[in-house]
């Protein structure tokens, strides 16, 4: 699925093992709204873990990179 500003890919071999979600820095509010879109896709395939990609095009950008727990999920996103 993609939309103008992001996207997610499901790897599979014989089921759903991994999803990672792409998504462009608008701020913490749509960080937030990122990560329960992330968690619902989670849900789907009944996965407890997943990987966010943000793309960071503002002039103060920070590379970096985090464990993130929401709810019950485990989240490892990477800001670029």
């Amino acid at each position: 699925m993609l939309g103008m500003s992001a996207g997610w890919i499901l790897s599979s071999h014989t089921k759903a093992d991994a999803v990672l979600e792409f998504k462009r820095w608008y701020g913490a509010k749509a960080h937030q709204e990122g990560l329960r879109q992330l968690s619902a896709y989670l849900d789907m395939y009944s996965l407890k873990q997943g990987y966010l990609l943000i793309y960071d095009f503002s002039r103060k950008k920070e590379y970096k990179q985090e464990h993130i727990v929401f709810g019950d999920k485990q989240i490892f996103a990477v800001w670029v």
